[in-house]
């Protein structure tokens, strides 16, 4: 869902919406999301929550297992084009982040969609695993010898020279 800022400057908007893909994200059912977007002098607010689950493989194990990441919340805040720029040369001087993060609006548009599946890449687990445990963990077993790799036992032999 885009909303175009033309329309945010004459009033307050709230969104309530499904999405059934992502870009990148396979998803388990629809993504739901809900929130508002306001504007307050040249800045651009939108905030709102989601709910997703999604499918991806285990770690361990490699089998498909779905990720529930319940209900989170996210928020942003944007520039026009023009705004963004003079942002971004502050920057530049200041050679600082500071806390106003701002995201530019392209196209004089917010794309909820972006927004929201940005927050959800962030949000995924970085090592997704069965839980409690695998259910089938002999291929853990097949690898997870606690001997040295054979590749590296010629490293031993080298003996340091003075």
């Amino acid at each position: 869902m885009k909303i175009k800022l033309l329309d945010l400057d004459r009033e307050n908007i709230k969104f309530n919406f499904s999405v059934s893909s992502l870009e990148g994200v396979d998803l388990e059912g629809e993504l739901h999301i809900e929130g508002k977007a306001k504007r307050l002098n040249n800045e651009y607010f939108i905030e709102g929550k989601y709910s997703a689950r999604i499918k991806t493989q285990c770690v361990r194990c490699l089998e498909e297992i779905i990720v529930d990441l319940g209900e989170k919340e996210f928020n942003a805040k944007f520039l026009n084009p023009q705004d963004y720029e003079r942002y971004l040369e502050t920057l530049a001087k200041a050679a600082e982040m500071t806390e106003e993060d701002y995201f530019e609006a392209e196209g004089n548009e917010i794309d909820v969609t972006e927004l929201v599946r940005e927050e959800l890449l962030l949000e995924m687990p970085q090592y997704p695993a069965c839980v409690p445990e695998c259910k089938d963990d002999s291929y853990l077993q097949k690898y997870s010898n606690d001997g040295m790799d054979s590749r590296w036992a010629q490293l031993l032999d080298i003996k340091i020279k003075n």
